[in-house]
């Protein structure tokens, strides 16, 4: 009777560790495949991340490449106090006086990881942090200063041309004015000031487009070679 009752405490006792053992497994397997399910996702989200920035690289390489142009649009402008321009060149020249060039990124993947309630970002997972910082901070500055130049083209050099540039009609395709009035505004200190003003926010935006810029081709290069390793181990 006594060994039958201390087999039996035996047997309940295997049986305790035999259920605990089968739920640690259990546990660890199931925490296996939600870590297996989050690296897959993320793998996921570098190759599409790889996606988004190869089409910013695109976008902001010409708006640069666009910015450029205008700044040495008010370069030359600023430069001929006197003398004669082409009259299609100095049209283009006074249109970029007027004009801003906004940047719009694209966020697709941005927007996924931010609305992803399981999603958690950590230190090995530093390519998704810079493509975040890349939205949050650098993308935001580029923002920021082209608000302030929009403000200027908005509310300062487009009344002014506005108010002073005589009604031609018709007026030139594509463009706001009629670049020979640039002939009479030169002589006023108000319009020259104006457009070394222009000058200056045109340059600015440059130079943050151009830092952005740099930051993403750092980011891009980075991540396509991880995505590059990704597709070598499947």
């Amino acid at each position: 009777m006594s060994r039958i009752l201390r087999k039996s405490k035996w047997s309940y006792f295997a049986d305790f560790i035999i259920i605990i053992s089968g739920i640690t497994v259990s546990f660890i397997v199931n925490e296996w495949r939600e870590n297996k399910k989050l690296e897959t996702k993320k793998e996921q989200l570098l190759v599409d991340i790889n996606k988004d920035l190869y089409a910013d690289s695109l976008v902001l390489q010409g708006t640069i490449n666009i910015y450029k142009i205008m700044a040495r649009s008010h370069d030359t402008l600023l430069e001929y106090r006197s003398g004669t321009l082409n009259p299609d060149s100095l049209t283009i020249f006074l249109d970029h006086f007027t004009s801003y060039l906004p940047f719009n990124a694209t966020a697709n993947t941005y927007k996924r990881i931010n609305t992803d309630s399981d999603m958690t970002i950590e230190r090995k997972d530093s390519l998704i942090w810079y493509y975040l910082n890349l939205h949050n901070v650098v993308y935001t500055r580029m923002e920021d200063w082209l608000y302030v130049e929009k403000e200027f083209v908005l509310n300062t050099a487009l009344p002014y041309m506005d108010q002073n540039a005589p009604f031609i009609y018709p007026a030139p395709v594509n463009h706001s004015f009629h670049g020979e009035v640039f002939y009479e505004l030169r002589k006023k200190d108000e319009f020259m000031n104006y457009l070394k003003s222009g000058r200056v926010y045109k340059k600015s935006m440059l130079q943050i487009l151009q830092r952005g810029f740099d930051y993403l081709k750092f980011i891009k290069a980075q991540v396509r070679e991880q995505v590059i390793l990704i597709q070598q181990d499947k």
